[in-house]
């Protein structure tokens, strides 16, 4: 149904195309999410991690990436991985930060 509406009709093709798809957007925005959660709470090595992890990304589709089946292969195992990194290097700063307590 995604790939009629945004192919104008069903083809097996297209309809790979949007599943793909999906699970990139899916892990580019939680990485948006994260990265910004690191920008808001002032994480410079996070967010570091943010930006160089949306560069690599973007070189290995440039570097690897020279057909659509390629690319559609590529793009959610490289935002995948990308997530997992900046999940764990998120979750490690949470453990790391301490907890401001409210004594009086």
């Amino acid at each position: 149904m995604a790939a009629a509406l945004l192919f104008g009709k069903y083809t097996p093709e297209a309809a790979a195309m949007v599943s793909r798809l999906a699970v990139t957007m899916a892990f580019i925005g939680l990485m948006q999410a994260v990265g910004m959660w690191a920008l808001a709470s002032r994480w410079l090595k996070v967010a570091l991690l943010y930006g160089a992890s949306g560069l690599v990304y973007w070189l290995v589709l440039l570097a690897w990436g020279k057909s659509p089946p390629v690319m559609l292969h590529l793009m959610p195992v490289a935002a995948g991985s990308a997530f997992g990194l900046l999940f764990v290097s998120w979750l490690v700063a949470m453990r790391s930060t301490p907890i401001p307590s409210n004594k009086r």
